[in-house]
């Protein structure tokens, strides 16, 4: 022996550094911490940390990747930016994980060879750099201006911090912190009625000398069993004797449906209940018919009278067959006449005309519209004309459209309602598919679908058939892989924005496409009644047909489909989710029109590598109803928040044929102004919306009464623009969906029999009209004091 002693080797952090990675992995790797977005290489170290924990639990990649995501997920929550799909977020985070496991299996003997460094130094470089989990139009999307400049920071030079006081964020907090006080005087209110004892209730029964007790005896006290409300002492009240007359209780009669016979019943039912002497108030059912006929036409006036039209309204139009009040075996066409802005909706009337007559039905529209125009006094406020695409609205020579022009003397813009040219296009491609051979108003297998409905699961928690993008070809899955990511997000944005049948469809289109969509549970709906001119309700049926493939396949052949409808079905849902949806689910803006209808136009083109039939069948039909890319209209785009480097050459584009004179009179139309305008020709993927500028676009300016001073401005100086301001708030003013025409057909539908003349059943229409408006939702409490 020499005598020496070696010393223990000590741990260090470059003896402890791994290749193309950094330092070891330790357990303070399980957490992201910071106060900025999370790094790569704050990801990947999660991520690993994970996995090799996992080994202990089995549990896979996935599954780790899916727990870093959780974990990632709330930097973003908190930066208010949104974040793509899980399923493509997790396929991120395996990916960066392969990647850098490809660096670290380079041999030891390679490590310091040129190319080697070259590629740990660029693996550094992206460990540096934030891992982005947003969409590509993610800027698109951030209202907020600091949101917004947080996300270009993280892009960049990750500068930028979360603020030590996020207002958005404090406000949810303090939001919380209010429900959680509620909610304890909640509990405290229901602990204090839980020790009351139960008041005796004693009831005057009429016609007996004695007083009947029920409840239970004072001498036993019992507690309340109540768990909602304290218990109330009552109150006393002074009925007039002309308690029939009151207007509030005659609109809210006359929009319950209930028979004068039913209002005077009730009411003596009241009284007599209350202690009161009925014979001390009139309550007979003559009395009650005269008041709601009197009082209900004193309401449609003072209506009349006080209502302001807006400076700039959009007419709505739509006619339906009824049976006349005088004859219920017999028919007429009844208009319904609508004027408003998208905040404010009048029905103007809803005259009956004979069906048939010699007179022309766009003639005939047009006189009854604009006598209602006349007799509201606001034919000058009207500038736009919403429609149904129909023939009988849209000809040439003398449709409603042409002919309302010619009486109010000047030309108004043709906006034709987005959700019909949507309803044209889905019919045009199920007709072209063959799905059913019969022509019948009715679709024998949604019909089938309807009645045999219990037998298929009401939740998604059984398989289901989703889509598959395996059977695509590359160039068709490429697309329809954007297009699903793009769907999915709005979906996610578009829920707390709609309702009944609108939120199914967006629900189901999640189903349809999200195969990681397990937490989000959905109960299938049992399907409703089918209307024949409507298409929403065999949007739902025809996804949800496709979801239940695999059940449907377990029954005898023929209860639902054919082994040749399957196929079909399955290639209309899959346009339907992938491409008609989000433009669906957009249509509704005035200002983004041209620009989602240009997009329509592009993927329809490229929707021919993934089924050349459908595509054509939809070009077909969407080019019939280019009504937003006109000349006229194309100007809009000016104001929409989605269309960004366009606006520049769109402006130059107007300035270079701005005319010399106001345009007052479109010339481009078919006739002398007051005709349809012209659809563009020629339309390619590489047409942007400048090319459909023209001396006709200055007519909107004219029309609209826009203040054209900001386009000579830069771009990013517009939303500062006072010029801007106002144009943009007329131009909002305008609707493009024709459903208040539909909801004024329901209206007038519902409230037919209410009346036995024709003055009192347009009394009847403004009286519920004007209720409804008043109390949007009869079960909300009205607010205490």
């Amino acid at each position: 022996m020499d005598g020496t002693v070696k010393k223990a080797s000590v741990a260090t952090t470059e003896s402890t550094k791994v290749f193309g990675l950094g330092s070891a992995i330790t357990e303070q790797d399980s957490q992201i911490n910071g106060t900025r977005l999370p790094t790569c290489l704050q990801v990947l170290r999660c991520f690993m940390w994970h996995t090799e924990d996992g080994k202990l639990e089995r549990r896979s990649r996935w599954e780790s990747a899916k727990l870093v995501l959780q974990k990632v997920t709330p930097f973003y929550g908190k930066a208010n930016i949104p974040i793509i799909s899980e399923r493509k977020a997790i396929e991120k985070i395996i990916k960066l994980a392969d990647d850098n496991s490809k660096l670290r299996s380079i041999p030891i003997n390679r490590r310091t060879t040129p190319a080697s460094i070259t590629k740990v130094n660029q693996m550094e470089m992206k460990f540096m750099e934030t891992f982005p989990l947003w969409p590509n139009d993610a800027s698109s999307h951030i209202k907020n201006p600091e949101d917004l400049a947080f996300l270009e920071s993280m892009k960049t030079d990750r500068c930028a911090t979360f603020g030590c006081q996020d207002k958005l964020l404090a406000d949810k907090m303090q939001r919380k912190v209010n429900r959680e006080e509620k909610e304890s005087e909640r509990r405290a209110s229901m602990e204090l009625e839980f020790n009351i004892n139960t008041t005796t209730t004693v009831y005057n029964i009429r016609d007996s000398d004695e007083e009947v007790t029920l409840g239970p005896s004072t001498s036993t006290p019992t507690t309340s069993t109540s768990h909602h409300r304290l218990v109330r002492p009552g109150t006393s009240v002074f009925i007039p004797h002309d308690i029939l007359k009151r207007p509030s209780l005659v609109s809210l009669a006359t929009r319950m449906k209930m028979t004068p016979t039913q209002q005077a019943a009730f009411t003596e039912a009241l009284i007599e209940e209350t202690g009161g002497d009925v014979a001390k108030v009139s309550t007979s059912y003559a009395i009650a018919d005269k008041s709601r006929r009197k009082i209900g036409q004193h309401i449609a006036t003072t209506c009349k009278d006080k209502w302001i039209p807006p400076k700039l309204a959009t007419l709505h139009w739509d006619s339906k067959l009824l049976p006349c009040l005088t004859n219920q075996n017999t028919f007429e066409e009844r208009l319904a006449v609508l004027l408003g802005s998208q905040t404010d909706m009048k029905l103007l009337g809803v005259p009956s005309y004979k069906p048939g007559t010699d007179r022309k039905s766009g003639d005939i529209i047009a006189q009854l519209a604009n006598n209602l125009l006349e007799s509201w006094n606001c034919q000058e406020n009207v500038v736009n004309l919403t429609f149904d695409t129909t023939a009988s609205n849209t000809g040439h020579i003398s449709a409603a459209c042409v002919t309302i022009q010619q009486r109010l003397n000047k030309a108004l813009l043709w906006s034709g309602c987005r959700h019909h040219i949507g309803e044209v296009i889905l019919t045009h491609i199920f007709t072209d598919l063959k799905v059913e051979a019969s022509k019948s108003p009715d679709i024998f297998l949604f019909s089938r679908f309807h009645k045999k409905f219990e037998m298929f699961p009401h939740t998604f928690n059984e398989p289901l058939s989703r889509f598959d993008p395996s059977q695509l070809n590359e160039a068709a899955t490429s697309l329809t892989s954007d297009w699903q990511n793009n769907v999915l997000r709005l979906c996610h944005t578009e829920q707390s924005l709609r309702r009944d049948d609108y939120l199914e469809f967006v629900d189901l289109c999640t189903v349809f496409l999200d195969g990681e969509v397990a937490e989000h549970q959905i109960t299938f709906k049992r399907p409703g009644a089918l209307h024949k001119a409507r298409w929403m309700a065999k949007l739902l049926y025809s996804i949800k047909l496709c979801l239940f493939e695999k059940q449907i396949a377990d029954l005898p052949a023929g209860t639902i489909t054919t082994e040749k409808q399957v196929p079909k079905i399955r290639e209309f849902v899959t346009f339907v989710t992938l491409v008609y949806s989000s433009w669906w689910m957009t249509c509704t803006s005035v200002t983004d029109a041209p620009w989602n209808d240009l997009q329509l136009i592009s993927k329809l083109k490229q929707y021919e590598a993934v089924n050349a039939g459908i595509s054509r069948s939809a070009l077909k039909a969407f080019k019939r109803h280019l009504w937003y890319i006109t000349e006229e209209m194309v100007p809009l785009a000016l104001f929409s928040s989605v269309v960004h480097d366009h606006r520049r050459a769109l402006a130059d584009r107007l300035l270079e044929v701005q005319p010399d004179f106001p345009v007052t009179n479109p010339q481009g139309r078919f006739g002398t102004g007051f005709g349809k305008p012209r659809f563009p020709d020629d339309l390619t993927e590489k047409t942007t919306l400048a090319d459909f500028v023209g001396p006709d676009s200055w007519y909107l300016f004219h029309h609209l009464k826009l203040d054209w001073a900001f386009l000579v401005t830069d771009v990013q100086e517009w939303t500062n623009s006072a010029a801007y301001q106002t144009s943009w708030t007329n131009v909002e003013a305008l609707n493009v969906v024709n459903d208040s025409a539909e909801r004024g057909v329901k209206l007038r539908s519902d409230f037919l029999s209410a009346a036995r003349s024709e003055d009192h059943y347009q009394n009847v229409l403004q009286v519920v009209e004007h209720n409804r408006k008043e109390k949007p939702n009869l079960r909300k409490r009205a607010a205490q004091d």
